[in-house]
């Protein structure tokens, strides 16, 4: 297997140089995949030796070009396989995380990480990086790491952790300014709250029922006697229990006798 891939390695390597052309036969149930040497083009230079030299090192260059992209594409693959469990954090592999930090360093940190003299307001490019992790000290590990942090906090909004850890980085770093901040916004969230309680109030009292008096437990009660007289008086009471005998329905006076010569 090891051999089979070597030989297409190589056959690869001749077509993209232009050694060999590559063809497809199509034959009635399969696809065959084939090659040829490509044939030699008359000289343009006629016998001058120093063309050909020149065309062949470019050939040759391109051949090593195609061998280091073949053993990244390789090792990008196998690197995920490779046990890196119980090996020790080495300085190099420290350098290597700075490489990548460095992608979120401020313009305004450019000097003070050590490029003094650099006049272009692009990105940081690879040679660059390359310099600053060389000379890395606790200063520029810890402007590298900060602006990092600051970058990455750009993700943050009201209920996620990243929001809850940039309010403690700036606790820490600007606790007045946090505080000014906090300040403003609480003093506007009050005034709105309060303006809500107050229409809350209002729209919970309207949705109150009204109040109804009960009836008194002694009201008078209205009586009518014979001769049409009408009296108010309370029923249950001793005092008037007497009386309600000259109510309409007691009893009726006897009719007077007249005598003769009276």
């Amino acid at each position: 297997m090891e051999a089979h891939r070597e030989k297409c390695a190589d056959i690869t390597a001749k077509a993209e140089a232009g050694e060999i052309s590559l063809y497809i036969t199509i034959g009635r149930n399969d696809v065959t995949l084939g090659y040829m040497a490509t044939p030699a083009k008359p000289s343009e230079n006629g016998n001058n030796p120093k063309a050909e030299i020149a065309k062949l090192e470019a050939k040759d260059k391109r051949n090593k070009e195609i061998a280091v992209e073949r053993t990244i594409e390789d090792t990008k693959k196998k690197i995920l396989e490779a046990d890196i469990t119980e090996t020790k954090f080495s300085q190099d592999e420290d350098k290597m995380i700075y490489f990548f930090l460095l992608s979120s360093l401020r313009k305004e940190h450019y000097e003070a990480v050590g490029l003094t003299d650099r006049k272009s307001q692009y990105v940081l490019n690879d040679s660059e990086k390359m310099t600053i992790i060389a000379n890395l000290n606790a200063k520029t590990k810890a402007i590298i790491r900060r602006d990092f942090l600051i970058d990455n906090f750009k993700g943050a909004y009201r209920d996620n952790a990243i929001a809850d850890l940039l309010l403690s980085f700036a606790k820490k770093h600007m606790p007045e300014e946090l505080a000014n901040i906090e300040a403003e916004y609480n003093e506007i969230y009050e005034k709105r709250h309060q303006r809500i309680e107050e229409r809350k109030a209002l729209l919970a009292k309207d949705t109150e029922p009204e109040a109804t008096e009960p009836e008194a437990e002694n009201a008078p009660e209205r009586r009518t006697y014979a001769g049409g007289r009408t009296h108010y008086g309370r029923s249950h009471s001793r005092h008037h229990r007497g009386r309600d005998r000259g109510c309409t329905g007691s009893r009726e006076r006897a009719p007077r006798r007249t005598y003769a010569g009276s």
